[in-house]
């Protein structure tokens, strides 16, 4: 093997293991922000995930197993520096919703259904990674993927709001919770409601004026000592409450084929979510810092945490939007807070199970909100108002998908309606009109008033792909041109902007608008055709059609083929 192989080699085998490259170029100094981040976000995950297994149907330790395996997954396949696996909320209702289909009622068929769901997200998450499918999270525009965080979040934050209250969560969408809330109102714990203002004013004070202090970890400290010290369970604050001890039992899933059958649709749903929500999340976050997330290398990451889950007997696993935003806000500085995260849960599933059980669910519920609040950007969605209409709408839409349906449904009207935006401008497309500017370069003549056009020629560029869905709109503006009075010469098609095959729609399109042209004595020729697209004409039998002389490489070329220049 050369040395240029054995480098490629080390390149691909550093790509897969990130954690190769982060981990040899650690910073050492920033190991003091990275333990900081890592004991909150444990703080935070070790409770949250005990809450979500239950949402999901099983029993609290199974979120603990998913995030001990997950956390270290992550921190050796994850490209997000400062994104954070957990167990998400969403991830959960969506396991639990197929779940209930099934009508099981043996806890431990429940529990294999579970395991099932988690192996085969990761599953499938695995084959996309290997089918390089990375690039579907480039079907989620900016503006709808802030809209979709921005319900996302007020999901997540409208869940949290019992805990505030000391009365019990409501079930469905975010406006049916909101009515559960506003319907039990009159059961609000009065000593809960007053130590979670308390809370609350602690941690925004601590974040807005002592931003050097880890707030979160310290609200945590506070309200897990006062609680121990001054029996808040007797007062009626509720807490996380008995963690059972020990490690996972790890085992291959057992795979049944008529349970994998009825559950496959959920999984590839969920798949689908984890990874735009993985995305998503850590692209916000590393935004902040001018760091990439590969989304190639996220399918990897989230297939490696929910297979080795399921090994584990744990629930399905995400990057975690509150999670992500704690670790963050407590100064994490790469995956290094996610390994001390992890050594915080495997020290707590040994050692320290009794130590959660004093932590009040209401503090949990203020450092989950103040996590995603970053989610919620008014002002950048009210400012594509001002600046780009569609995209507000789009963004808008998007946000109420999230929050009157659920999760996969708004990501999935999230998408439709950005692909289906990208077509309606594709469809929209009409050519843009060139005239020759003094210095002899042509320009669009709507922008440009000093271009002037050629007379007796018509120069038509194409600024996108044509294809089935706008040929329809080219053509009417090519026929327009042919017919105009006085009529034209020559009509230039600049295709230099179509670089994919010519669709037989097109080619169609093209052959009516040579044939009338021929009819009405003007003279069709195209530029800047590539070798792609040229082979697709010849093929059609456009190029016979419209003579092969008509074909030049730039509009000079061809007026001086019919003596215009």
């Amino acid at each position: 093997m050369t040395s240029a192989q054995k480098n490629g080699s080390g390149s691909k085998v550093r790509n897969l293991f990130p954690i190769l490259t982060w981990l040899s170029n650690y910073n050492w100094k920033d190991i003091r922000f990275d333990l900081i981040a890592g004991i909150v976000v444990a703080g935070l995950i070790i409770p949250e995930s005990m809450g979500i297994a239950g949402v999901a149907g099983v029993e609290p330790q199974h979120g603990l197993y998913a995030i001990l395996i997950a956390l270290f997954l992550y921190a050796i396949f994850g490209s997000g520096r400062r994104s954070v696996i957990s167990t998400p909320s969403a991830l959960a209702l969506l396991t639990a919703s197929a779940i209930a289909t099934l009508a099981l009622t043996a806890y431990e068929d429940v529990l294999a259904a579970v395991v099932t769901i988690t192996f085969l997200t990761g599953l499938i998450l695995l084959i996309m990674a290997v089918l390089r499918l990375g690039l579907l999270a480039n079907f989620i525009s900016y503006p709808v993927m802030k809209g979709f965080l921005f319900g996302l979040a007020l999901t997540i934050i409208i869940g949290q709001v019992p805990k505030l209250l000391g009365i019990a969560k409501g079930e469905g969408n975010f406006f049916e919770q909101l009515w559960s809330i506003i319907g039990s109102l009159s059961q609000t714990s009065q000593v809960t409601l007053a130590l979670s203002i308390i809370a609350v004013i602690i941690l925004y004070v601590l974040e807005e004026r002592f931003r050097k202090i880890p707030g979160v970890l310290l609200l945590f400290i506070i309200g897990l000592s006062a609680s121990y010290l001054l029996n808040w369970e007797s007062l009626g604050v509720a807490l996380v409450g008995f963690i059972p001890a020990g490690l996972p039992a790890f085992s291959v899933p057992q795979m049944n084929p008529d349970l994998i059958f009825l559950v496959i649709p959920a999984a590839i749903g969920i798949a689908f979510v984890c990874f735009s929500e993985s995305v998503s999340i850590g692209d916000e976050v590393a935004e902040k810092h001018n760091d990439e997330v590969d989304p190639n290398q996220e399918l990897i990451a989230v297939a490696a945490t929910n297979i080795g889950s399921s090994f584990g007997q744990g629930i399905g696993t995400g990057v975690s939007m509150s999670a992500t935003h704690v670790g963050d806000n407590s100064g994490s500085r790469s995956q290094m807070t996610l390994i001390v995260a992890g050594l915080a849960v495997l020290a707590t599933l040994l050692f320290l199970t009794g130590l959660f059980y004093y932590l009040p669910e209401f503090i949990l519920g203020v450092i989950v909100i103040f996590a995603v609040k970053g989610a919620l950007k008014i002002r950048l969605l009210a400012s594509y108002y001002g600046t780009l209409r569609i995209d507000f709408y789009c963004a808008i839409l998007a946000l109420f998908g999230v929050l009157v349906f659920d999760v996969l449904v708004g990501l999935l009207l999230a998408i439709i309606i950005a692909i289906g935006l990208v077509i309606l401008r594709i469809s929209n497309e009409r050519g843009t009109l060139l005239g020759q500017m003094p210095d002899g370069r042509f320009m669009d003549l709507s922008l440009h008033p000093e271009a002037k056009e050629i007379e007796g020629v018509k120069i038509l560029r194409l600024n996108v792909t044509m294809f089935y869905a706008n040929a329809p709109m080219i053509k009417k503006r090519l026929l327009d041109l042919i017919r105009e009075d006085p009529r034209p010469k020559v009509v230039i098609i600049d295709m230099e902007a179509h670089y994919l095959h010519l669709d037989i729609s097109s080619a169609r399109v093209l052959e009516k608008v040579v044939k009338e042209a021929q009819e009405k004595n003007v003279q069709i020729m195209f530029v800047g055709v590539n070798t792609v697209t040229m082979s697709d004409m010849e093929k059609q039998g456009l190029v016979e059609l419209a003579g092969r002389d008509r074909v030049k490489e730039t509009i000079q070329g061809a007026l001086r083929d019919v003596g215009a220049s």
